[in-house]
């Protein structure tokens, strides 16, 4: 891998808004990326604590 290509001197040929319009544009794709996943993670968390308190309470009401 060569490391040239990781170098930010390119980024000095353009203007520092758009350089920075980009790197939002790239990091609201990341976040959206990322949180999409976590959401149905906090549901299915969610829904699974529901279901457990729901049979506590059922134990309880057969007990």
């Amino acid at each position: 891998m060569r490391w040239d290509l990781l170098s930010f001197e390119s980024l000095k040929a353009y203007p520092w808004w758009l350089v920075a319009a980009c790197a939002g544009v790239v990091l609201a794709a990341l976040l959206a990326l990322i949180a999409r996943p976590l959401q149905w993670a906090l549901y299915l968390c969610l829904g699974l604590v529901f279901l457990v308190i729901m049979g506590g309470f059922l134990a309880w009401l057969w007990t």
